[in-house]
């Protein structure tokens, strides 16, 4: 009999998100694994979000932001073999500094409810699960222990 444990991969709350695995059969493949998904990744952004510019930062201490663009982050959080790719508002220093001057988060939101299906139809090229509830930054994912 095999039992079910939940893990939970954190993302930034309110961001579109899509989950997929990231769990190599053998343990040593972790590294290039994670570091083939960050090119497939950025190769889709290429191709589908061409306004997004490469940036290296990091939200928080476990959600990574591979590109950037005047109003949103897309970025990669891992644990537990799960990842979790997600779009979400910029909330970095520079931007808030901007937002002070004038109404830049609802110009983000609206930004970002355009650009969501093009942000979908990544995923989905990623083999990423869609569709989850956005603004619960705890997904439970079921994982055989």
């Amino acid at each position: 009999m095999r039992r079910i444990m939940a893990h939970t991969v954190n993302y930034p709350v309110g961001a579109q998100v899509g989950f997929c695995l990231l769990a190599p059969s053998d343990p040593r493949e972790w590294s290039s694994a994670y570091n083939r998904l960050i090119a497939d990744i950025r190769r889709q952004i290429r191709s589908l979000l061409p306004n997004f510019e490469s940036h290296v930062a990091w939200r928080g201490c476990s959600d990574r932001v591979l590109a950037r663009n005047p109003y949103a982050d897309i970025g990669l959080s891992v644990a537990h073999g799960m990842a979790a790719v997600w779009m979400a508002e910029r909330e970095d220093s520079t931007f808030r500094a901007r937002a002070s001057w004038g109404d830049l988060r609802g110009e983000a939101r609206d930004w970002m409810t355009r650009i969501g299906p093009r942000f979908d139809e990544m995923l989905m090229r990623l083999g990423c699960i869609q569709h989850l509830p956005a603004d619960d930054p705890s997904i439970l994912w079921p994982l055989a222990a």
